[in-house]
């Protein structure tokens, strides 16, 4: 129903041809099945019009890449590490099952390659389209074959390999060219050498032809990508694929970051005028900001990363055999990545591809509540049905303060209720890269005591998780400045309500609501707001950037600092206000809440949230937990319940319907 009703929406806005970067690239992971077949469903529609799937074993051991693809057929297996010719037949024809509708099937079970338990894979999925990859599978008739494409534009990356021979001209390397490269220089993508010239193997690239150094005779698959095509989204203004490069210029940096215009994805990269390996990062396996507190953070304007301070990033290599390492130094943020590396000068060629970037249309998409019991397993996994990059858990029916993890800051969480600086404690980490494909995280091991988040088995807790996506949240990260200054953002709508915390050193958790940049709210306790232009500067936020002024809770100098932005999307969420009546009232929201969170804005009073998997429905005493406090949830008391176009706030309580109060809140269908 979610997919129709997005054609629709885009056929009545664009006539129907409006791509996003969700329609054309999957990059998920996944754990080996135990028994049988397993589909990846990544919304990719790689049967009808053709793809290639990349996959490799992420550990616990060994295994090549392998790449498939619509032209070559399923049964048709090529290792990017390697120099040999495809393999076919069984068990080859048996590896990958179907390309599908909405992803692909690997199987059965058996296959090491694509799906052994217990073995962790990480996949990424080009559908074919114009300007962002096409292939084109050719026999050659010439040393020095002249192929069209219909990428239709000018590529920023191509690869080529001999399918039949490993012997032919090209010594069975998968050559490659980049538009950062001259015409004619090449480099390989299954060794690490770096770039060569004369000769070459690709050259005379124009956005409808290659020429391609071939044996005559042999069989040979290209493979196409584009390059900053603003052709994407709803408009059909956006790009979502670069090509580009950038000279490291310090020891464990570079003098400014690499601008994309937007969050990546993934990004391939490797030195062009050295050896070394071709990283391959992406943000379902960890790609993070640094976690670590302590040492020089990169700023907009300068500054470097010292080595201690980097995030160990799960890095894959394009021309390795390797299980994943942690030694990708990527960082992405809302405008591009930084990507500082332990020596200068280095010649860096790289291809990033765009977060996802479609309006939800579903509270379903974008928000899921779980609750469990502790202690079930070492450790536990939750299945929520989509990837989350927030999550909230809290034990229900114990002490225990609300934990919050981010996966784009893997190795560090929050806590709500407090002023902590970001932990890093392995007891209050989860891991969200164990099987986006199925929407599951990972919990620390559990305990016989009185875990966080995982504690004894007669504790209970409430995992509540978010996606970011357009118009519903985002997540921006700043250095301070000491200065008044603005954070660019990717909400791509103004920010109706931020959360803003400080990750190297104890402050408020910082909120703005209802519309006023004059006053500022603090999570971590039941304080009311309070004027003061020191937060936002008196300044409303825009679509594109928020304003932070002074105060050290958003602004500190060299501090740095983490916000979360949510806005009202119809018939997903809504961010609001209303005034208290001290009589039962209806707040309605269009949509049928799952998540509510309400705070008294003009006094005192507890940030409480209610979910539809502990209660919310219209009867009497839903319970409810706390953002600010510690304590076990509240059964006792009947301040909000359920209704069929928003929730319902009940009697006169300060909490939630004081006479006269006013109130801020955000609700998820």
């Amino acid at each position: 129903m979610t997919n129709i009703r997005r054609a629709l929406e885009a056929a009545a806005a664009t006539g129907g041809d409006s791509l996003y970067v969700e329609d054309l690239f999957g990059c998920d992971t996944y754990q080996g099945s135990a028994s049988g077949n397993q589909t990846i469903t990544n919304g990719l529609d790689l049967d009808g019009e053709g793809g290639m799937v990349w996959i490799k074993q992420r550990g616990p051991y060994t295994d090549n890449h392998y790449l498939l693809d619509t032209e070559r057929g399923r049964a048709s297996l090529m290792s990017s590490n390697l120099d040999s010719v495809a393999t076919t037949g069984s068990p080859a024809s048996n590896d990958l099952i179907s390309f599908n509708s909405n992803g692909f099937t690997v199987g059965p079970a058996y296959n090491a390659a694509l799906n052994s338990s217990p073995r962790y894979y990480g996949s990424w999925s080009f559908r074919k389209a114009e300007n962002f990859f096409t292939m084109v599978k050719f026999t050659a008739d010439a040393a020095f074959d002249v192929i069209q494409h219909d990428l239709g534009s000018m590529p920023g990356f191509v690869i080529y390999k001999c399918v039949t021979s490993a012997s032919d001209v090209t010594s069975g390397d998968w050559k490659c060219w980049h538009s950062s490269m001259g015409n004619n220089d090449n480099i390989v993508l299954n060794t690490n050498a770096a770039e060569f010239g004369s000769l070459g193997a690709i050259g005379d690239v124009t956005s409808t032809q290659c020429q391609f150094w071939c044996t005559s005779g042999e069989t040979y698959i290209a493979y196409y990508f584009g390059n900053n095509q603003a052709v994407f989204g709803a408009d059909e203004d956006e790009t979502i694929i670069k090509c580009g490069s950038f000279t490291t210029t310090a020891s464990w940096g570079m003098s400014g970051q690499v601008d994309l215009g937007w969050e990546p994805q993934f990004v391939l990269m490797k030195f062009i005028n050295d050896t070394s390996d071709w990283f391959m990062l992406d943000s379902p396996r960890g790609m993070s900001v640094p976690k670590q507190i302590g040492g020089t953070y990169f700023t907009n304007s300068g500054g470097y990363y010292s080595s201690a301070s980097l995030s160990d990033d799960p890095t894959l290599y394009a021309n390795k055999v390797d299980a994943e390492s942690t030694q990708g130094y990527i960082n992405p943020n809302q405008d591009g990545f930084i990507a500082p590396f332990g020596s200068s000068g280095k010649e860096v060629i790289y291809i990033a591809i765009r977060r996802p970037m479609k309006v939800p249309s579903a509270g379903t998409e974008v928000f899921q509540p779980v609750t469990y019991s502790g202690g079930q397993s070492n450790p536990q996994v939750l299945t929520l049905g989509f990837p989350p990059d927030v999550t909230t858990i809290k034990m229900r029916n114990g002490t225990a303060n609300p934990f919050l993890n981010v996966a784009v800051q893997t190795g560090a969480y929050f806590i709500t209720s407090a002023t902590n600086e970001q932990g890093s404690a392995t007891d209050g980490i989860i891991d969200f890269t164990y099987s986006t494909a199925e929407g599951k995280i990972n919990l620390p091991n559990g305990g016989s005591g009185a875990g966080e988040l995982n504690g004894a088995s007669a504790y209970n807790y409430v995992c509540e998780a978010f996606k970011r996506a357009t118009g519903f949240m985002d997540i921006t990260m700043w250095t301070g400045t000491g200065v008044a200054r603005t954070v660019t953002h990717n909400l791509g709508v103004v920010p109706e309500m931020m959360w803003v915390k400080r990750r190297n050193g104890s402050a408020d958790w910082a909120m703005y609501a209802d519309n006023d940049p004059t006053d500022y709210g603090t999570l971590n306790n039941s304080n009311g707001f309070s004027d003061d232009d020191t937060y936002w500067n008196d300044t409303a936020p825009t679509a594109s950037v928020i304003t932070v002024g002074t105060h050290a809770n958003v602004n500190d100098n060299t501090a740095i600092y983490i916000a979360f932005l949510w806005a009202s999307v119809d018939g997903v969420s809504k961010v609001g206000a209303y005034t208290g009546t001290a009589s039962d009232q209806n707040i309605n929201c269009g949509f049928t809440a799952r998540y509510v969170m309400v705070k008294r804005k003009d006094s005192g009073g507890a940030w409480i949230y209610l979910d539809s998997a502990r209660g919310l429905t219209p009867t009497p005493t839903e319970p409810f937990l706390r953002y600010n406090s510690n304590v076990s949830e509240i059964t006792s008391d009947d301040y909000v319940r359920g209704h069929a176009d928003g929730f319902s706030v009940i009697g006169s309580s300060g909490t939630v319907n004081a006479s006269g109060g006013t109130y801020v809140f955000l609700a998820i269908a």
